[in-house]
């Protein structure tokens, strides 16, 4: 009578709004999923714990990094940088862009934090960004590149994930592949990164641009100290 795929996803959007947890939002929606298709509470669990497959590893991986990335959202080191940062490099947007992207490279391989720190580092340059009339097209290609490029070019953090993926399914459609040769592959794809992120930043979002002011955004200017947020 009701389709029990469309069943799973819609119990599990309610969970999600209702900001469940989602690893239990999953569950139970699976399982709700499996028994509105007739397949009986075991035969559910049975195959949830199948579909897993190899994914577990890498799962377990994603929530062990997001704890990290929890806990360093405690305290006001990124915010620390931000303001320092900002105050050393006036009107030069470009280096202004590419140092931001720089350092978002660390979230995926050094302090595998992912996207965690792009709410938090940039909320607290957006005055500075509009003194500098900083075009946010540009910056929005910078924290493109710095969440995507590093774990695409190196194996490490989310990068050694995102590779090890790649070989086992290499491998498992019948070509031999190590985890280590995937850099090698990658070459090209990120050569093509830093060549775009230089034409965005240099030539299509160059020039000027001006946004409007909101009173309520942080001032640059405050003390911040390296403690726990309260």
């Amino acid at each position: 009578m009701f389709n029990p795929v469309i069943v799973a996803v819609i119990i599990m959007t309610v969970l999600c709004l209702l900001k469940i947890n989602i690893l239990i939002a999953i569950m139970i929606s699976g399982i709700i999923g499996g028994l509105v298709g007739g397949l009986g509470l075991s035969t559910t669990l049975k195959t949830l714990i199948s579909g897993m497959g190899n994914n577990a590893e890498t799962a377990l991986s994603y929530i062990l990094l997001g704890t990290l990335a929890a806990a360093i959202t405690q305290t006001s080191i990124v915010e620390l940088l931000a303001v320092k940062l900002s105050k050393h490099l006036n009107n030069k947007r470009a280096v202004f862009v590419l140092i931001i992207a720089f350092l978002g490279c660390f979230s995926q391989n050094a302090i595998p934090i992912h996207i965690a720190y792009i709410p938090i580092l940039i909320p607290p340059l957006l005055v500075v960004m509009n003194k500098m009339k900083l075009d946010r097209r540009a910056m929005a290609c910078g924290l493109t590149f710095s969440v995507k490029w590093p774990y695409v070019a190196f194996p490490a953090g989310f990068g050694l994930i995102f590779h090890g993926i790649i070989a086992n399914s290499m491998s498992q459609n019948g070509l031999s592949f190590e985890k280590t040769d995937v850099w090698k592959a990658m070459i090209i794809p990120s050569a093509g990164m830093i060549l775009g992120l230089f034409i965005a930043v240099f030539f299509s979002y160059k020039k000027p641009r001006e946004y409007k002011q909101v009173e309520n955004v942080s001032e640059v200017n405050k003390d911040i100290k390296f403690t726990s947020r309260e």
